[in-house]
């Protein structure tokens, strides 16, 4: 039976109960509504089902579930009569930004979107061709770009080969830290944290002291042999040259010691990049949308007083 999963993690102040669960939703477990019933699970395996059915596109939800403390999730699986089942991923860490990740069928999918935890403000969105409608119903969506889902495995990897001997290319450490924030902030206009390189491999060439292109992991999935490659960047009058090849290649060769798969994504109008990744032997997955988006004002005001009773 295809199945379309939500998941919401969000981290909240307060206490948490003898069996972890957020203060806000103890008295949410099971909601029996017309068509559907809504569950909230209690343990992170209860997800691996429905997640382990697309594992390349659901890499970053199950790096997520194993990485990040189960006390402050909110797991909820919806069922629609003769339709399915929905999932649904929102993750709300306090020093990064919140991410929305959708799974499955439409149907179940939009009566979760009814349900008052998914009333929450703008977050990062990844979505496929079929849950666009019921975001657009249900959220404002904004910027909405079309990505690629791309991975490789240890049997398809190419490593590079360094054309120039005399290329700096090494792993990061922890005093690197200063170079890499300053590299992000040139990219992205917003710095990292050393937190960024405990989660797994960053590697960088270097040009007469400056970092210039940078590569790194966003999540590591052992117990799926899975691992998320990303955060990927060249000093513009550095590109062209093969750094970015190198750093990727780099970051994607250890990840393979460890995992049996390494995902990354990439903008779909992205040739030149997506080039680059089939050259290590990177290949599609899927396609999929990423967007900002979030519950209307009014929308928020009128399921927490539901939430309250």
């Amino acid at each position: 039976m295809p199945a379309v999963f939500l998941l919401i993690l969000q981290f909240v102040i307060g206490e948490v109960n003898s069996r972890g669960e957020s203060p806000a939703y103890v008295e949410i477990t099971r909601l029996n509504m017309s068509q559907h019933t809504v569950e909230m699970l209690t343990d992170p395996r209860q997800a691996y089902p429905f997640l382990t059915k697309d594992r390349l596109y659901s890499a970053y939800a199950l790096g997520i579930l194993e990485t990040e403390n189960w006390a402050c999730c909110t797991a909820l699986l919806a069922r629609v009569k003769g339709e399915g089942e929905a999932f649904f991923l929102l993750a709300q860490p306090r020093e990064a930004a919140s991410t929305l990740f959708v799974m499955g069928e439409p149907a179940p999918l939009e009566e979760i979107f009814q349900h008052p935890l998914a009333a929450v403000g703008f977050v990062w969105i990844s979505a496929k061709d079929e849950h666009m409608k019921c975001l657009r119903k249900h959220w404002h969506v904004k910027d909405p770009e079309k990505m690629l889902r791309m991975a490789v495995s240890r049997e398809t990897f190419r490593p590079p080969k360094k054309k120039n001997r005399a290329v700096d290319l090494r792993r990061l450490e922890p005093g690197d830290n200063t170079a890499l924030e300053e590299a992000y902030e040139t990219a992205f206009g917003s710095p990292v944290t050393a937190r960024l390189m405990a989660k797994g491999p960053y590697y960088g060439v270097w040009s007469k002291g400056r970092l210039v292109s940078v590569a790194g992991t966003h999540v590591i999935c052992p117990r799926f042999g899975l691992a998320a490659a990303g955060n990927v960047w060249t000093r513009p009058g550095y590109r062209g040259r093969g750094l970015g090849t190198l750093t990727v290649g780099a970051v994607t060769q250890e990840l393979l010691e460890s995992c049996g798969e390494v995902v990354l994504n990439v903008r779909e109008d992205n040739l030149q990049a997506t080039r680059l990744y089939e050259r290590l032997g990177y290949r599609i997955h899927c396609h999929y949308w990423q967007m900002r988006g979030g519950a209307p004002r009014q929308s928020r005001r009128s399921r927490l007083a539901e939430r309250r009773g």
